[in-house]
């Protein structure tokens, strides 16, 4: 039935062709340049953009009525190529539960006892799936340190794939050509991983490196966004 309240855009988009002809200018374990804003859109919100990836981050804080910590992960319905639904599909229910699995252990439940903690994630331009979930995982913890909730450590992810090389932060179109992706989360000053997503057919070998690769880029990640912290409380001083 169509949503007449609603202005139906095209089921697709003509592909952009710089993108999908664009070659990958920077090293294999190379991440690409990241921005990363908080507190801009009111407290508990994160702006964060890696390449022609970008994503919103949201903290809602209520008084507990369902589970504690949840996670919600969604594309806009342009965010791609290819129209998506309004409504979240397998893909996202899946990313939605990968996040929420990434974040939990970070996060001091124990004195939110009467507390309800909500994340709520929409990836406004997508330029790898996967690196969009490990884009998705910092934006949501950088939202969460900026809405006052206390964590043992910040939560970074980091995304890889394999192909003939092994690439760091993979693009859509180097997803496609792949053999298989990972995505690992990280808390850096702990030095433990708090999930791993890896797909694909894909050696023992060729998944230590990858995992080993990953690792560095979220303690690489982790300098950035203290730093990013550190001056929005300073900005916030002034």
């Amino acid at each position: 039935m169509v949503n007449k309240f609603r202005i139906q855009g095209p089921d697709s988009t003509p592909p952009n062709e710089k993108r999908v002809n664009e070659k990958r200018t920077r090293k294999d374990h190379e991440h690409r340049n990241v921005y990363c804003s908080v507190g801009r859109q009111g407290m508990g919100t994160c702006l964060l953009e890696t390449g022609n990836t970008k994503i919103m981050t949201r903290v809602y804080i209520q008084q507990l009525k369902k589970t504690p910590f949840s996670c919600e992960f969604k594309f806009a319905p342009f965010s791609g190529g290819k129209r998506r639904p309004y409504v979240k599909d397998d893909q996202e229910k899946e990313y939605s539960l990968m996040m929420e699995q990434s974040l939990r252990p970070a996060i001091r439940m124990d004195i939110y006892p009467n507390e309800q903690i909500s994340v709520h994630t929409i990836i406004l331009e997508n330029d790898g799936t996967s690196a969009c979930l490990a884009a998705a995982i910092s934006s949501a913890t950088m939202a969460l340190v900026d809405a006052g909730i206390e964590m043992l450590d910040l939560v970074i992810g980091a995304s890889c794939s394999f192909s003939k090389t092994l690439l760091l932060d993979p693009t859509q179109s180097e997803e496609d050509g792949s053999l298989g992706t990972m995505v690992l989360s990280l808390m850096p000053s702990l030095n433990e991983v708090t999930h791993v997503m890896q797909n694909g057919q894909v050696d023992s070998n060729s998944s230590i490196e990858g995992i080993s690769i990953c690792v560095d880029a979220c303690h690489q990640l982790h300098a950035l966004f203290s730093q990013t912290l550190l001056s929005d409380i300073q900005n916030a001083k002034e």
